[in-house]
């Protein structure tokens, strides 16, 4: 019996020795999870209301590196969302449909391949999204703020070091469609002192996306200062510019303003939000939106965070500013969301 046990010891040694060796990958991510009032508004005066139990984008990633020597490092990433509620998977089925990557990292900085943030979207982020991850998120392609943050498919990155607290970076999308050039650059630096954070960046998609539209460019600049004593002051700014083929070209505006306390292990929220008229397009104004945040994070632990919040969008006739996790509730351009929410977030 005595072999037997020290068989069983030399075997587990054996079976550890891999981990050993690849000690430097990381397990990764959240589970979060709420339960939500929502009610919408049409054009018409259609009201719905709904109460759900909804995820808020949880997720699991891998990540780690090798040493090559001099300096210099492979790292990569593999990172997926899922559904902590049961819904089925909002994805395309496939796995890594968030940041994944590979690439290599050193004094020069870091240049990466895969599937990533561009650098618009990640040098620019100063913390504005106080309630992200929730319905309140209010950056994003169909929010409120930061329309023109992406995460491209296809792509080169390149982030500088810092120098002195300043960073800069450029990310390339391919279009790889021979129907149309639809390739993306992106531009994006940022300025770190204490707690002060400045960003701006600078977007560019296609030379001919499509029959009617030409390109896309978008403008952005933000800043926001976190004080000792715990208030939060935040800012931004975003131009987005389309160059039309056939009619008119188009401008619009959007702007957000984010403010926070810390109270221990309490942090009170608030933002609002304002998507400008559509210069160029026959009735500019009906292209308006506005939304409003107030909420409050609390530390349970260093991982896990209670969250309530309220929130409200208010579309004009032809805006389509959503609520994140918005669903199937009838929404179309136009409609009105409320939203009030409970959840709890653990991160691992």
């Amino acid at each position: 019996m005595h072999n037997y046990k020290k068989l069983a010891l030399i075997v587990a040694s054996a079976l550890a020795l891999p981990v050993a060796a690849h000690a430097d990958v990381t397990l990764y991510g959240f589970v979060s999870a709420g339960v939500e009032s929502l009610k919408t508004e049409t054009t018409a005066g259609v009201n719905k209301t709904l109460t759900r139990v909804t995820d808020n984008t949880s997720r699991i990633g891998f990540k780690g590196n090798e040493d090559l020597g001099n300096g210099l490092k492979a790292v990569w990433q593999v990172e997926q969302s899922f559904q902590a509620d049961g819904t089925s998977d909002l994805s395309t089925g496939t796995f890594g449909t968030r940041n994944t990557f590979v690439g290599l990292q050193g004094g020069f900085g870091t240049a990466l391949l895969g599937h990533y943030d561009s650098a618009y979207k990640r040098l620019t982020d100063v913390g504005l999204n106080l309630m992200g991850d929730t319905a309140a998120d209010v950056q994003g392609s169909s929010n409120i703020y930061s329309r023109r943050e992406t995460r491209l498919k296809n792509s080169v990155h390149y982030t500088s070091p810092s120098f002195s607290g300043f960073q800069a970076g450029i990310s390339y999308g391919a279009d790889e469609d021979s129907a149309k050039s639809a390739d993306f650059i992106s531009l994006g630096a940022n300025y770190t002192n204490g707690g002060l954070k400045v960003g701006a960046g600078y977007d560019v998609e296609g030379d001919k996306i499509s029959a009617t539209v030409n390109d896309r460019k978008a403008y952005k600049a933000a800043a926001s200062y976190k004080f000792g004593f715990g208030t939060f002051l935040g800012a931004g700014f975003e131009q987005v510019k389309v160059d039309s083929v056939t009619a008119a070209d188009t401008t619009q505006n959007d702007w957000l303003v984010a403010a926070g306390q810390d109270i221990g292990a309490l942090q009170l929220v608030a933002s609002y939000g304002k998507l400008g008229k559509l210069k160029g397009h026959a009735t500019p104004d009906t292209a308006k939106a506005k939304q409003w945040v107030v909420g409050a994070n609390y530390n349970l632990s260093k991982r896990t965070q209670l969250k309530a919040f309220a929130t409200k969008v208010e579309n004009e006739s032809g805006a389509s500013v959503r609520v994140d996790t918005l669903a199937s509730t009838g929404f179309a351009a136009g409609t009105d969301q409320t939203v009030y929410g409970l959840g709890l977030k653990h991160s691992f």
